[in-house]
């Protein structure tokens, strides 16, 4: 296909994008294109600084959250090259401190399982999100995390083991996992702007300012600021990047890790990690909205893979504070896209309105409407999450009191999984301090509060326990969603 074949097929494109950026209030977007292994497209839409008046380019750099899995992929599969990992042999083989709750689990899990999400252990995302818990600390808290599957028995999305991925990574190779990735894979594509921190971000001239919709409104949020401190989040999302870098991640993709002469990965291995694990349920991503055009999302190695309209697609998303990204690429079609906006919208993908119309136009097929759908599934969404939180004061029994005095409530409690939460006295409630995020307690009936969180506008039920004295010596709090609610118990 030829250059002109490609801007006409194009053509319009910015028109498209300015008109979802509209609907989707997006301050600021950046797209590349590789095809047949030519960067075909890279243009800056929107501003990446609202209220400086900063234009969006090519060079801005966004935080690329979770895009950061494939390259802990990519870096495992070279030790497996070089015979020092084996991707089905256990992981205590390697890590031989290496515990969870379940001892056959414990036992017999693998990298592969890890990568592709079938461990059987829920997300447990509250333990880690603005924690500065290192992956060696998480080691030693993982055997107090309650399962809710067996292994292998299915597919739940997990950050926790990816920072475990990464610790496997330093503990082989006898690097730390980010000097890991820049020495091999990083230097090698020339990924020159692509780096691990917020610190190294703002250092560059030009770079993306994280923004979140609030109530129906864009709003400036923070930039993450735990990543790059050594902690368990980071093999799981700490990367920034930009266009420029990755179309050039794009290039080596398309060509199975060939760069120049070279390659980062053997054929074998590049086929293993792209190879199908098992399904991901589709209402993780679009809330059970599914459509003919996609066949059924399979777990890969740090992707994840399925057909689009007959042709054969490996993704991953990024999300973290201010930024949504995808990163997709088409094999079979020499088609690779990158997707990066400032923009954090916890309800649907919606990346994939830009790159899914990209796909549609360059494989000369009709445009289909992803907008109207993902404006669709986000209102499904927000509708079901509006449910789900006014469910939490049905049976409330009026006129009840508690059975102690508020200050009795105050103090430090602890769970040997999730580590310490404070209570203080503020007023007529209580204030929670966990992870340096801050809950506001209303007494709800009994010894049961409602806890309110800000920063994720979200609503959890808190209850009390006492002991045989009758004093108050623990509180329970479902930060976990898929097992029994986390029972902190109170310091003496």
């Amino acid at each position: 296909m030829s250059r002109a074949t490609h801007r006409e097929r194009l053509h319009g494109y910015e028109e498209f994008v300015d008109h979802v950026m509209q609907t989707w209030q997006i301050p600021g977007v950046a797209i590349g294109i590789v095809k047949d292994d030519e960067v075909i497209y890279a243009r800056g839409f929107g501003q990446r600084d609202r209220e400086q008046g900063l234009e969006t380019t090519p060079q801005s750099i966004f935080a690329i959250g979770s895009c950061t899995k494939a390259f802990v992929a990519m870096s495992l599969a070279m030790l497996v090259d070089e015979g020092k990992l084996a991707w089905d042999a256990p992981l205590r083989n390697y890590l031989p401190e290496f515990k969870l709750a379940d001892s056959v689990t414990s036992e017999r899990l693998t990298t592969r399982d890890i990568l592709t999400h079938r461990s059987g252990l829920p997300g447990h995302d509250a333990l880690a999100y603005n924690s500065l818990v290192t992956v060696k600390e998480l080691i030693g808290r993982l055997p107090h995390l309650e399962f809710n599957k067996d292994l292998r028995a299915g597919w739940q999305y997990n950050n926790l083991l990816y920072g475990v991925a990464g610790y496997l990574l330093e503990a082989i190779s006898g690097q730390s996992w980010d000097a890991f990735i820049r020495q091999r894979i990083l230097e090698p594509l020339g990924m020159n702007s692509t780096s691990f921190s917020v610190q190294d971000v703002q250092r560059a001239a030009d770079y993306a300012l994280p923004y979140k919709t609030i109530k129906g409104k864009t709003q400036r949020t923070r930039f993450y600021p735990r990543f790059n401190k050594g902690t368990s989040y980071d093999p799981a999302g700490a990367l920034n990047s930009n266009v420029e870098d990755m179309t050039k991640w794009l290039r080596a993709l398309l060509k199975q890790s060939r760069y120049g002469e070279q390659r980062l990965v053997s054929e074998a291995q590049f086929k293993q990690i792209l190879e199908p694990q098992g399904i991901i349920p589709i209402d993780h991503y679009q809330v059970g909205m599914k459509y003919p055009e996609e066949a059924r999302y399979c777990a890969a190695l740090g992707w994840r893979v399925f057909s689009y309209r007959g042709h054969e697609l490996a993704q991953h998303s990024g999300g973290i504070d201010g930024f949504t990204v995808m990163t997709t690429f088409l094999p079979d079609d020499n088609l690779g896209i990158v997707v990066l906006t400032n923009l954090e919208f916890e309800a649907v993908l919606f990346p994939n309105i830009f790159a899914f119309n990209i796909c549609d136009r360059l494989l000369g097929l009709d445009e289909l409407p992803w907008n109207e759908r993902m404006l669709r599934g986000s209102a499904q969404a927000l509708e079901l999450k509006k449910q789900a939180q006014q469910a939490l004061t049905e049976g409330q029994v009026p006129g009840t009191a508690l059975s102690h005095p508020l200050s009795a409530y105050a103090g430090q409690y602890e769970h040997p999984g999730y580590g310490l939460l404070t209570l203080t006295v503020e007023g007529e409630g209580l204030k929670a301090f966990y992870n340096d995020l801050e809950y506001s307690l209303t007494h709800f009936h009994y010894d049961a509060f409602l806890a309110y969180q800000s920063h994720f506008d979200l609503t959890l039920k808190v209850s009390f326990g006492t002991n045989l004295a009758g004093n108050i010596a623990s509180l329970a709090v479902p930060l976990e969603p898929e097992v029994n609610p986390i029972v902190f118990t109170r310091l003496s």
